[in-house]
């Protein structure tokens, strides 16, 4: 597992590499917590280089988008991996992160909605 965080004026990015199992996911829980107490405008995950994902590893990615909507900061997850997303789908339905098929995808969007006077709301698109 690798953790790689950056940032895009006020839009931040982690990097998630690897896999997110059981052993991995309090790790990324923190990195994640740590980006949020940053208080970006918006956080994008980066998945496109996740191998896999366990059920636990799913829901720190979920719990995530709660976290920070209850924080006023936008969310959504890119690179998305197509079993992940339908995985979620079964599990949270409408609770799924806004997901994009890249990073820079995302970015473009959350950038667009920190411009406009009133954010409307991310489109999501299928990984």
């Amino acid at each position: 597992m690798e953790l790689i965080g950056s940032a895009v004026g006020q839009i931040a990015v982690l990097r998630v590499i690897g896999e997110l199992d059981s052993y991995d996911t309090a790790m990324v829980g923190a990195a994640l917590g740590n980006c949020l107490r940053q208080r970006p405008k918006h956080l994008v995950v980066d998945l496109t280089h996740l191998r896999f994902c366990s059920g636990r590893g799913m829901a720190v990615l979920v719990e995530t988008s709660w976290d920070a909507a209850a924080m006023g900061i936008g969310y959504s997850l890119a690179g998305c991996p197509a079993t992940l997303a339908r995985f979620m789908l079964m599990e949270w339905k409408d609770q799924v992160p806004h997901r994009y098929r890249s990073t820079a995808d995302a970015i473009a969007e959350a950038t667009v909605d920190l411009l406009l006077p009133t954010p409307r709301r991310p489109r999501s698109r299928p990984a």
